[in-house]
């Protein structure tokens, strides 16, 4: 778990519930979205409002799992074609584990999406549905879909964000 996701998860049981909502929001953010799109942080608080509050003891456990998990031997028996996707300004998970996770299950596909975070498919849906688009139709003999396409009726758009994709190696801006 990257530092700050760590401090961030330390401080919130003293801050005020409203603070630590913004706080984790953006946490889960790449650092230029927050900055570029603020409406957006605001956009997910509300949505986050429209729902029955989270139970926190489930919220801490969900911290508590994920800075734990190992799934190693689990991950190597994986036979399913594989899509691992990874923000690489991810400050909830850190964007090594992108590679170690595709390296863990045979034949997994890596995406990186370099500068968006944890919520990368709030960030950039249009990349996330192009990665998503491509990696099922490639199985199927249909068409590689171009990460340049954007559809951007009402979605969320960051233009320049492009998506690395390694099957193999490292992943490349």
């Amino acid at each position: 778990m990257p530092p700050a996701a760590l401090r961030l998860i330390l401080v919130t049981a003293v801050i005020r519930a409203e603070v630590a909502r913004r706080r984790h929001t953006e946490n889960a953010l790449s650092a230029r979205t927050v900055q570029d799109h603020p409406e957006l942080v605001d956009r997910l608080l509300e949505l986050q409002d429209s729902q029955p509050p989270p139970d926190p003891r489930t919220l801490a456990a969900q911290a508590t799992a994920g800075a734990l998990y190992t799934g190693r031997l689990r991950q190597a028996r994986i036979r399913a074609r594989t899509l691992v996707l990874q923000g690489g300004a991810d400050t909830v998970v850190d964007p090594r584990n992108g590679r170690l996770l595709a390296d863990r299950i045979p034949d997994a596909r890596l995406v990186t999406f370099p500068d968006l975070g944890h919520l990368l498919f709030w960030e950039d849906p249009d990349g996330f549905t192009d990665a998503v688009t491509s990696f099922l139709l490639a199985e199927c003999g249909g068409q590689e879909v171009s990460a340049r396409r954007r559809v951007r009726r009402g979605a969320w758009h960051r233009t320049g964000t492009r998506a690395a994709v390694s099957p193999t190696g490292p992943a490349t801006p």
